[in-house]
């Protein structure tokens, strides 16, 4: 066996080990080599071809460029016309899907480019065909020497002026004659020239004026072409409608003619191979070499031969044939053609190989060549050959050289290649296995049997069914060809494979190879045949099939026989086999429920059984296999049906391309399983999750799995059905109703939500200022009854509820506090806590924290907190203030929730009403100092006004005495503002904003007493305020002003402080006019 490193596409068949050799190997090293391996043949055998290689003519011709020009130009039109095509293709599927008004603008856009193109593909045609008549004139034209250096010059100068004639045509496309005519002149012009020169290209002449008449006719044939797109083009754009496809099929005569010039200028090419170089592809102890595989057997006889219907009477086995052993071989080696442009023959004849080893040219040829092909893009050549080479011995290596006999008018010039090794791989021990797809002879080892049909009837279980091929019941054939294949099985437990299959192209058939079929009959008697049909030469395996009854011949076997023959017909190795017919694997049946999808709560919930009925499947298997319906499933008989059940559940199947795969045990959609429900089969489908059901809430959706059915007599009988469960609906979040008697008088109107109750809560009024409520007092009894789901309606655990009372999203999402800030409303997730968090611009502050409003409990109990945000926004309004907005207002329901609170249920709207209501949070007491301090004119020097802030402070139950609201609520307080806080409407301004001081400088005589004291207010919000118990209030006092002012008033901030906050208000002082003022009094 060969160690090689060499990639190839034909050595590619063999899984060889490959050893890279970094080295590059020179042909003068090559052929040092061979000095030293075999001085008495190497050199001696190839004296003769010293002249031949000092000989290569390495002139290129003058027309090499122009021709080099032409091929560029044919190739950037094939380029061009493929873009357009593939273009063409995109937009007429998408035109397919949907013709839109996009798409057909793309495609009117895309026409006028098109109509543009073909007019530039017109002129470059005509230049193309000019340069191949002048090509073809040269090339049969008998020149001398000097005449044909001349002529090529001018052919030259004649194709730079048509390539001039091109570009201008390109640029004025719609005057295709005028351009034509211009080209005309400019080819008589250089005729005329022409005729000055040496008489002997005559000849060459008319023959180009016989060329330009037809390069003529195909002008005016693209034309007519042309000039009959844009009609077309113009009915379709008439017609508002046109694609890509088709355009270009108008287009395509130009790209044929286009296709076509490429082939007859490649005909025309007339550089020549200058050299062949070798391409090496693998190394051999570091030589260049060429593989060979070459296949030694020996030949097998007494095989019958089979008949016109490929059946074959099995007689005795195959033996020896006695004689000896015979090879087939085949190698290829690639060249690169020096120049890569050069015309290359590649007819047989012209080739041959050259070999070192033989002592006389006159010998038998050792090596044969077969087939020859050139690739012109790449310029490589690859030749196919056969060889007798003798085999190599110490010192003596088989060293060949291609010969390429390349003829030039009446003469043949020898082209020799560099030398390479022919090293040949040897493959023996010939043997038909199993083509499995993926082979690791170390564990499947090798699937064949060469000991005859004898040993093949002996075969049993697992060792037989390694034998059997498959064929369908339908009339499906089945191809051998693509199930067998040759090994090299000389050494057992390392087998090689020497084809993909026996169906595949591969070395071996290179080598001369082919693969015969036939079905074997045991003897005449045998019938086993006769439901089978078989291709003797492709191994296409049919059976006879019935739609009537299309189960007939289920299970049926025949023998059948592979062979590999030579060219000659001998028999290299053969392997017998079993055909079985077989059910595809397609779903005769399918059994559906339409149960409703039940709800569930999360993808682990379980949904109920699904119940099918099996009759479907009963009468099928009834009908096609003979049997009562009652017998199907009987399972006391011994033909009855059973399905697969490993494992304590059904198989489930999936069918792709006529094959069933078993999806794993842990990838199975719940648990299937046959039962008897009183006379009836049925299936039932449980254990499945919300996971595996989900998608049935989608609209159309269904869940299936298949099943398979084996019959118990004949395991090898399977078919497939299918269970569907396609639902018929979907089950809805249940609504519940709330039950609970409301006690109207403990109810409010909602002056803000018409026709809605509401509650309202105040800080009770024991003297311990507690603020807490019970949703339950407005209903008789304080009862609320929790609602229940029908277990029998909703089975999964959405049944189980959970009830009770929460705070929902509130009505009113925004509200304002005493502090002049606005708190966006809110509650906590699980709804248990009312929330704030300050806001500016209709957005929650970045990092504002979340502050307690109140807390409810599931029992309908609410408690306000005490904290500075809550006393800001329940001081913000009045009792009496119920607007939205006004008095702060919290959302409360009595929730139910299921799936652990993580649904919630509906209340229907019949019993709404007191389900889900708003909460009022009352403010205890409001003040409103009505009176106003008056002081008199300026006839009075000093002035005093007592404060009673007494009378101006009552409660939500309109109590104002001072006794009662201190022994309810505490002690009470009120604090006085600075000066710098005061306001006015001095001067026309706004009392609400302009302040006294910083707008005047002056408090004009108005101040507080000194006396009593007071102290420092501690209320943050108050800074600089002077705070007094109630009763002991500071006078205001007024010293008259000197200044002559008309009345005005002066506005005293102050609040009131109790045990929940502090409420604002304030005092107006009025100033009297002074005495100069009109209509003041005087004494």
């Amino acid at each position: 066996m060969l160690v090689s490193g060499f990639i190839d596409k034909d050595i590619n068949y063999y899984k060889l080990i490959h050893y890279v050799m970094k080295k590059n190997l020179i042909n003068a090293a090559l052929l040092g080599l061979l000095v030293v391996a075999a001085p008495a043949c190497t050199f001696v055998s190839c004296k003769d071809y010293d002249d031949d290689f000092n000989k290569v003519n390495n002139r290129l011709d003058g027309l090499e460029a122009a021709k080099n020009q032409i091929n560029t130009e044919i190739t950037s039109l094939k380029s061009e016309l493929q873009k357009a095509n593939e273009k063409a293709t995109a937009l007429e599927a998408k035109l397919a899907e949907k013709a839109d008004k996009t798409a057909l603008d793309a495609a009117v856009a895309n026409l006028n480019a098109k109509i543009a193109e073909v007019a530039k593909l017109e002129t470059r045609i005509e230049a193309l065909e000019k340069a191949k008549a002048e090509l073809t004139a040269l090339v049969n034209a008998k020149v001398d020497q000097a005449a044909y250096d001349k002529k090529v010059a001018e052919i030259e100068a004649r194709l730079t002026a048509a390539e001039s004639g091109v570009k201008l045509a390109t640029e004025k496309a719609n005057s295709l004659e005028k351009t034509l005519a211009a080209l005309n002149e400019k080819v008589e012009n250089q005729q005329k020239t022409l005729d000055k020169y040496n008489q002997k290209i005559a000849a060459l002449e008319s023959k180009d004026v016989e060329v330009q008449k037809q390069l003529d006719a195909l002008k005016k044939t693209v034309a007519d072409e042309v000039a009959a797109l844009k009609k077309d083009v113009k009915a379709l754009q008439d017609a508002g409608y046109q694609t890509e496809a088709q355009v270009d099929a108008k287009i395509a005569p130009v790209s044929k003619k286009v296709d076509e010039l490429q082939t007859a200028l490649n005909q025309l090419k007339i550089a020549k191979v200058t050299s062949l170089n070798f391409i090496p592809g693998y190394y051999v102890q570091g030589v260049e070499s060429i593989f060979s595989a070459q296949y030694n057997f020996k030949p097998i006889g007494k095989l019958g031969k089979a008949n016109e219907q490929g059946v074959v009477t099995f007689a005795e086995e195959g033996t020896d044939a006695g004689a000896g052993v015979k090879s087939l071989n085949f190698a290829t080696a690639n060249y690169h053609v020096n120049p890569s442009n050069a015309k290359v023959d590649t007819d047989v004849k012209n080739f041959k190989f050259v070999d070192l080893r033989s002592q006389t040219r006159a010998g038998e040829e050792k090596v044969t060549v077969e087939n020859v092909e050139f690739d012109e893009k790449t310029g490589v050549l690859s030749v196919d050959f056969h060889d007798n080479l003798p085999a190599e011995v110490a010192g003596e290596i088989n060293v060949v050289a291609l010969n390429y006999a390349q003829k030039e008018g009446e003469t043949v010039r020898m082209v020799v290649s560099d030398y390479a090794r022919v090293a040949k791989d040897h493959f023996e021990g010939l043997r038909i296995g199993k083509a499995i797809s993926t082979v690791d002879l170390a564990t499947t080892r090798f699937k064949t049997n060469d000991g005859g049909i004898v040993a093949l009837k002996n075969l049993a279980g697992a060792a037989r069914d390694a034998q059997e091929f498959t064929v369908l019941n339908d009339g499906t054939e089945t191809l051998l060809s693509e199930l067998v294949r040759t090994y090299d099985a000389s050494t057992p437990g390392a087998e090689q494979e020497l084809d993909d299959n026996a169906a595949a192209e591969s070395l071996l058939k290179d080598a001369g190879f082919h693969y015969e079929y036939a079905l074997v009959k045991e003897n005449a008697a045998d019938k086993s045949t006769d439901v089978f049909t078989i291709n003797a030469e492709t191994g296409a395996v049919k059976v006879a099939f019935d739609a009537d009854k299309p189960y007939q011949h289920l299970s049926k076997t025949a023998a059948v026989r592979v062979t590999l023959v030579s060219d000659k017909g001998d028999v290299a190795a053969v392997g017998y086999y079993y055909v079985r017919v077989a059910t595809p694997a397609k779903s005769f049946a399918t059994v559906t429920a339409d149960n409703e999808v039940k709800l569930a709560c999360d993808d682990n919930s379980a949904q109920p059984d699904v119940v099918f009925d099996l009759e479907p499947v009963t009468k099928y298997l009834a009908k096609n296999f003979g049997m009562t319906e009652a017998n199907v499933w009987n399972h006391v008989l011994t033909n009855n049906f059973t399905i697969k059940t490993p494992a304590g559940a059904h198989d489930q199947f999936t069918i792709k391309d006529n094959v069933a795969t078993a999806a794993p045990y842990a990838n199975r959609v719940g648990k299937l399983m046959r039962s008897v429900n009183g006379t009836k089969n049925i299936v039932t489908w449980s254990e499945l999750k919300e996971k595996n059901v989900a998608n049935l809430r989608k609209e159309g959706q269904v869940l299936s799995t298949v099943l398979q059915v084996i019959k118990k007599d004949d395991p090898k009988v399977v078919l497939y059905f299918t269970v569907e469960w396609k639902p018929k609906s979907v089950q809805t979040m249940p609504e519940v109703a709330f039950s609970a008697k409301p006690i109207s008088n403990l109810w409010f109107d909602n002056q803000n939500k018409a026709d809605e109750q509401e509650q309202r809560m105040h800080v009770s009024i024991d003297g311990h200022n507690t603020f807490t409520h019970d949703l339950l007092q407005a209903f008789v009894g304080g009862v609320v009854t929790a609602p229940t789901l029908d277990a029998t309606k909703y089975p999964t655990d959405i049944k189980n509820l959970n009830s009770g009372w929460k705070f929902v999203a509130p009505r009113v999402k925004q509200a304002e506090g005493t502090d002049g800030k606005t708190y966006m409303l809110s509650v906590s997730n699980d709804g248990m806590k009312f929330q704030a968090q300050e806001m500016k611009d209709g957005k929650v502050l970045a990092g504002a924290p979340v502050a307690d409003i109140a807390s409810i409990t599931a029992a309908g109990v609410i408690t306000y907190e005490n904290n500075p945000v809550s006393k800001k926004l329940l001081n913000h309004a009045g009792y009496n203030e119920l607007k939205d907005g006004q008095t702060l207002t919290a959302r409360v329901g009595y929730v139910t929730t299921t799936c652990g609170g993580k649904k919630m249920l509906k209340v229907t709207d019949a019993t709404k009403k007191y389900a889900e209501f708003d909460v009022k949070f009352l403010r205890p007491l409001n003040v409103n100092y009505t009176g106003n301090v008056v002081f008199g004119d300026a006839n009075q020097a000093y002035q005093e006004a007592e404060i009673k802030f007494d009378n101006a402070t009552s409660d939500w139950r309109n109590v104002s005495n001072m006794g009662q609201l201190t022994a309810a609520y505490g002690a009470l307080s009120v604090g006085f503002a600075p000066e710098a806080e005061w306001t006015t409407d001095l001067n026309n301004g706004d009392i609400n904003t302009q302040k006294l001081i910083a707008t005047f400088n002056n408090n004009f005589g108005v101040s507080v007493a000194a006396t009593p004291a007071g102290t420092p207010s501690t209320v943050a919000d108050f800074a600089g305020y002077k705070e007094y118990a109630f009763g002991t209030y500071p006078k205001l006092q007024y010293t008259t002003n000197t200044a002559n002012l008309k009345q005005f008033t002066i506005r005293i901030p102050v609040y009131v402080k109790y045990y929940w906050g502090e409420i604002k208000s304030h005092i107006d002082v009025k100033v009297g006019k002074t005495l100069n003022q009109g209509n003041a009094r005087r004494k």
